[in-house]
């Protein structure tokens, strides 16, 4: 499985479709681009977005985010059904290919 917590608001995940692609169920965030990038397959999860900077910079210049408190409740949950349920993980997984293999083709005029 690949998690994608992103707290950012980003552009189009594509190392989501990447592991779908391949197969892997993706536990992503439902921030910036990522609802997107998840293709509709399950498992896009609640996140509270960084909306605010403190004014000064790390190291590599950076803006330090102020990162809202997160309640991991729903992650904990869909990681763990997938864990323990196998035909369940082996649905995510299938789904996750299709979708991701039908993006792809879409998207290079159906090479693949």
């Amino acid at each position: 499985m690949l998690l994608v917590p992103s707290l950012w608001q980003e552009a189009f995940g594509y190392v989501v479709v990447e592991a779908m692609a391949r197969g892997i169920p993706v536990l992503a965030s439902d921030c910036g681009g990522l609802p997107e990038s998840k293709l509709g397959v399950p498992y896009l999860l609640p996140v509270r977005a960084i909306e605010r900077f403190t004014g000064d910079f790390d190291a590599c210049h950076y803006p330090r985010p102020i990162v809202p408190p997160q309640d991991i409740g729903d992650w904990t949950a869909s990681l763990r059904r997938l864990l323990e349920d196998r035909c369940h993980f082996e649905t995510i997984s299938a789904a996750s290919r299709s979708a991701a293999l039908d993006f792809i083709a879409g998207t290079t005029g159906g090479a693949v």
